[in-house]
């Protein structure tokens, strides 16, 4: 064995000294480029690579193409190469957008569309045009989207001069069928077969609407007060179980907020009155609705209101507490107030967290005003108003140079400047406000941390919240004894947790803030999407608008994430 291989070697060496070419060749035979693996191929060029730039790469490659004739693959590859550096990427994900199916909304989704962007007829049918002259036909007909509106509209509805309303039986049946059917359409299965639907109502005032040059048929009263009655659907639960099916993503949303009642009169103590006692008569007489296989009952909480409807319907002065009886002048003696006797079933009106921030704001602004005079009740004749009235001054012109805030000015039809949002912003940074007013910052610290507490949509430890509610009575009443405790405040930090407590849904999903800012809604819609021909008209466009746009169908799928516009964006 040994000998043939010394033979063999002695055969190559030969063959090497001769210069034959008749030896056979060792190791794998080499491939063509073009048929090599993509791994094979990178080996052999990296000696290229590493040899020549990447400009004269690119030339040569769009040389080369444009030899073969593909002029537009030469273009692309000068385009990738030669401009920004972002332009390859940019040209990809144009590429690949290609890819993605585009389809046509449906009408459900179109009308989501119309009212998230406050769309008019005439600005839907504009897009519409501008897509389908591109190519892109994906926005439905007019027509099927007014098809989609009609079944937003519950029935009962009436229409007059000075007022607007649905029945209310009416309207909770149209919610409870399109808050299942939105379930239903999502791909979930509805096992229970009796469900209950909690619904939070309330009633509110606004003034400073437009008087329009219209006649009155019927009656003659001032177009520039409305008195608006609503609900929001909160939970659909099931009543076997108490788990719940739907929960409202926006408890606090305009967008949920599906009017009952509007009135063209100003708010006063027999209005509120009378107005409560005119949703009760249809809360009592309320039957159970039947959606498909599905039996639903309702449960409505009055909650939206402020703090001066509940003084009118327990017939209580604003300088008394309406759950206990305090006068304005005890609120600061917490041993007196351990002492009396609370109304319990007062509890069911909840906080009214929006106001509570403007309430609990405009008392330490009143306290900020009075720090060089330590005197709740001003006078004119020790001139401790003029003093008061310079430190007013000082104190605004601080808020209005160092956080950009108007604070405590008069504003033509809408009270004063210190809405909820002034009132955020200050407690959203309190050693700047502490430092601006002159107010212990421990303590404006403590009244941002109860907001932000009841404000929340998640439960509350009624025990923790007690206690420190407790403490914080006690730092304002050795703070400032001498400036009376606001009845909103003492509500909040004598009554809060006891409140916080017995209500059935977390607190903060009980706010009236939904019905506040539906009133900016109403001022709105009534100038850009109402006809003016006549009063009628004007209330029919107004009311239906508002229908449409507190849709559960329509708001939550209008939701973020829900259906993806981008996958039929232009």
């Amino acid at each position: 064995m040994l000998r043939k291989l010394e033979e063999t070697q002695e055969l190559f060496r030969f063959g090497e000294r001769s210069g034959s070419t008749e030896s056979t060749p060792r190791g794998r035979p080499s491939l063509h480029f073009d048929s090599a693996s993509e791994r094979s191929k990178r080996r052999k060029v990296i000696k290229l690579r590493s040899s020549t730039s990447l400009e004269e790469l690119s030339v040569a490659t769009s040389m080369e193409l444009r030899a073969t004739g593909d002029n537009a693959a030469a273009k692309i590859v000068k385009e990738v190469t030669t401009t920004t550096p972002t332009r390859g990427k940019r040209m990809l994900s144009k590429w690949r957008a290609k890819d993605v199916p585009r389809r046509q909304l449906s009408e459900e989704e179109a009308v989501s569309l119309i009212v998230t962007a406050q769309l008019t007829k005439s600005q839907y049918l504009f897009i519409r045009e501008t897509a389908k002259f591109h190519g892109h036909d994906i926005y439905p007909n007019y027509e099927r989207v007014k098809k989609a509106k009609k079944v937003a509209y519950p029935e009962g509805i009436t229409i007059e001069e000075e007022k607007c309303e649905v029945d209310l039986q009416s309207l909770l049946n149209h919610t409870a069928s399109r808050i299942i059917s939105f379930i239903v359409q999502s791909g979930k299965e509805i096992s229970a077969s009796t469900c209950k639907l909690i619904c939070k109502w309330g009633f509110d005032g606004s003034s400073g609407h437009s008087r329009y040059k219209q006649t009155w048929q019927t009656s003659n009263v001032k177009d520039d007060s409305l008195f608006a009655t609503s609900l929001v659907p909160l939970q659909l639960l099931d009543s076997a179980s108490g788990e719940y099916i739907w929960s409202n993503p926006h408890p606090s949303s305009a967008r949920f907020c599906r009017p009952i009642r509007i009135q063209w009169i100003q708010e006063t103590k027999e209005i509120s009155k009378a107005e409560e006692n005119y949703v009760r008569d249809q809360i009592n007489n309320l039957q159970l609705a039947s959606v498909g296989n599905v039996v639903v009952k309702f449960e409505l909480l009055l909650t939206m209101i402020d703090g001066k409807v509940c003084s009118a319907l327990t017939e209580t002065s604003c300088m008394r507490c309406y759950l206990c009886g305090a006068r304005i002048s005890d609120m600061n003696n917490l041993n007196k107030i351990k002492k009396m006797k609370v109304d319990e079933s007062k509890f069911s009106f909840g906080l009214s967290i929006l106001h509570c921030y403007i309430r609990f704001f405009e008392c330490l602004l009143h306290i900020s005003y009075r720090l060089d005079i330590k005197m709740w009740k001003v006078k004119s004749a020790d001139g401790s108003k003029i003093a008061m009235e310079r430190r007013k001054k000082i104190v605004q012109n601080g808020f209005r140079s160092r956080m950009g805030l108007i604070v405590d000015l008069p504003k033509p039809g809408f009270g004063t400047t210190n809405d909820g949002n002034t009132a955020r912003r200050f407690f959203a940074n309190p050693a700047l406000s502490a430092e601006i007013s002159g107010i212990s910052e421990d303590l404006i610290t403590r009244f941002s941390v109860i907001l932000r507490a009841v404000s929340t949509g998640i439960r509350v430890n009624d025990k923790t919240f007690s206690a420190y509610c407790l403490k914080t009575a006690k730092s304002y009443v050795k703070l400032y004894p001498w400036f009376h405790m606001p009845q909103t405040i003492h509500k909040v930090l004598l009554h809060g947790a006891e409140i916080v407590k017995n209500a059935i849904l977390p607190i903060g999903q009980l706010s009236e803030e939904a019905l506040e800012a539906r009133h900016k809604d109403i001022r709105r819609y009534r100038e850009k999407h109402t006809r003016k021909v006549s009063r009628i008209a004007t209330n029919y466009d107004l009311f239906h608008r508002l229908l449409l746009t507190s849709d559960p169908f329509i708001s939550c799928l209008g939701a973020p994430g829900h259906w993806d516009l981008t996958r039929c964006a232009l």
